[in-house]
């Protein structure tokens, strides 16, 4: 995953530069979590990481997944997200999954 810690118009913002680094920080995080415990819910997994602006989670294994409500909403940078190779036919719950993702232009949900 390739991210551009600061951007232009935050280079002189302490807090942003701690914001974005708690983003990344919670990615590394999840990452972790869903490499090691069961994959029953992914409900509010990367709720609110508001710097991500990308994320590849084509590797995660969906195929036992039934909560996904939640599980992007309010990442309001995210731009583009490739779920292709998510398993859905066991999720009863995606709602509000993309809620308040305002920039959000590109999600392929091709199989």
């Amino acid at each position: 995953m390739r991210r551009n810690i600061l951007k232009d118009d935050d280079d002189n913002d302490p807090m942003s530069v701690v914001g974005n680094l708690f983003d990344v920080a919670m990615v590394f995080a999840v990452a972790l979590m869903v490499a090691l415990v069961s994959h029953f819910n992914m409900t509010e997994m990367f709720f609110g990481c508001r710097g991500l602006t990308s994320l590849d989670v084509t590797i995660f294994d969906t195929s036992n997944v039934r909560y996904m409500s939640y599980m992007f909403a309010s990442c309001n940078q995210l731009k583009s997200l490739d779920l292709k190779n998510f398993i859905t036919s066991e999720v009863i719950d995606f709602s509000n999954m993309f809620n308040f993702c305002q920039k959000l232009t590109s999600l392929d949900v091709t199989t």
